[in-house]
């Protein structure tokens, strides 16, 4: 398998890559996310939510327009794994790269989903508020590192 822009990611600059079979049969995960996060653990455990809150979740993080995002699914690890390469080839190699702009929207889109889930847990409550991610990265990354509130787009 030639992955050599997710060993880049793992090896370089020390991402966790996380992967299990779904229990929903969208197939497999593949993450890929900075080490010091706690955000690829959360992820796994929204794909193991109750349906609604999991389908939710599953909806934010897997959303088309958000092809930038190293979440993905496949029908097994390796169609996975080619398609997180994938992603990442689109991406111009200065990104990938500590304190790029795509490393600060993939940051702000999963605070953005923590809060929610922090927030759903805490309300007892199944109704997500998840903005829609765009389809351009940097429309999050400047959100993010101005501080703003994230108001990127509607609520899925």
């Amino acid at each position: 398998m030639n992955i050599p822009l997710i060993s880049q990611l793992v090896d370089g600059l020390g991402f966790e890559l996380l992967s299990w079979k779904d229990r929903y049969g969208k197939g497999t995960w593949v993450v890929c996310l900075p080490n010091d996060s706690f955000e690829p653990h959360e992820i796994w455990e929204a794909s193991e939510d109750a349906d609604f809150p999991m389908f939710l979740a599953s909806e934010y993080l897997l959303s088309t327009t958000a092809n930038w995002l190293p979440v993905v699914t496949g029908n097994t690890l390796l169609e996975a794994m080619n398609e997180l390469e994938s992603r990442l080839r689109n991406l111009d190699e200065t990104e990938l790269s500590h304190n790029s702009n795509w490393m600060i929207a993939v940051q702000g889109a999963l605070a953005h989903f923590c809060h929610v889930r922090r927030k759903q847990a805490l309300n007892n409550s199944t109704r997500g508020s998840f903005l829609k991610l765009p389809s351009d990265y940097l429309i999050v990354a400047k959100a993010y590192k101005g501080n703003m509130d994230i108001v990127w787009d509607n609520n899925i």
